[in-house]
C-alpha cells in the first residue's frame, strides 16, 4: 500500500526579485529552505524608482521549498492554512478557524462577533451580549444572536467547561 511518505512532495515558492548583490543575504519564508545558492536565480526584473523615473533592471530571487505533508505518517498538511487531499487549497477565513488538513473542507468556524462563509461580516449587536467564559456570539438558526459554548466545551449551568 502506497502512502504519502513514499513520494517526495514539495511546496515551492520564490523570494521577491531584487538586486543580485543584495539578494545573497535574503532568506526564505519561515519553514522554507533555500534551494538556490549564492545570489539566487537570475530570472526576473525589479524596478528602481529615481525621482519621477522608473528603471527596470535584471534581478535575482531564491527558490524556496518545504515538505508538502507533515506528521509521522505524512497525515497532515505542512501548512496550517491549507486543506484537501493534496493540501493545495488555501483557507480564506478572515476572523475564524479553518477546517484545514488533509480531511478538511476549508469551512470556517467564526470567532465571536463575526459571521459569513469567510467570517468576514461583523455582527453589530454582539458587543451588547458580552459573551464570556468560553462562549462566543453567534447567530442561531432563527437568526437571533446568542452566546454559545466554544467547540469542545459543554454548558454547565451558566458557564461553559
Amino acid at each position: 500500500v502506497k502512502n504519502r511518505c513514499d513520494e517526495k512532495n514539495l511546496l515551492t515558492t520564490k523570494t521577491e526579485c531584487m538586486s543580485c548583490t543584495l539578494n545573497a543575504a535574503v532568506n526564505c519564508s519561515e519553514g522554507y529552505l533555500k534551494a538556490s545558492h549564492g545570489s539566487g536565480q537570475r530570472d526576473c526584473r525589479y524596478f528602481l524608482e529615481i525621482r519621477s523615473y522608473s528603471l527596470s533592471l535584471p534581478g535575482c530571487r531564491h527558490l524556496c521549498t518545504k515538505e508538502k505533508f507533515g506528521g509521522t505518517n505524512c497525515e497532515k498538511c505542512a501548512d496550517d492554512d491549507t486543506y484537501g487531499p493534496d493540501c493545495r487549497s488555501v483557507c480564506d477565513c478572515v476572523h475564524g478557524i479553518c477546517n484545514s488538513g488533509i480531511n478538511g473542507d476549508g469551512s470556517c468556524l467564526c470567532f465571536s462577533g463575526y459571521n459569513g462563509p469567510k467570517c468576514d461580516q461583523p455582527l453589530a449587536d454582539c458587543a451588547v451580549l458580552n459573551c464570556r467564559g468560553n462562549k462566543r456570539c453567534t447567530m442561531s438558526s432563527s437568526g437571533a444572536l446568542e452566546c454559545k459554548c466554544l467547540p469542545n466545551y459543554e454548558e454547565k449551568s451558566s458557564t461553559c467547561e
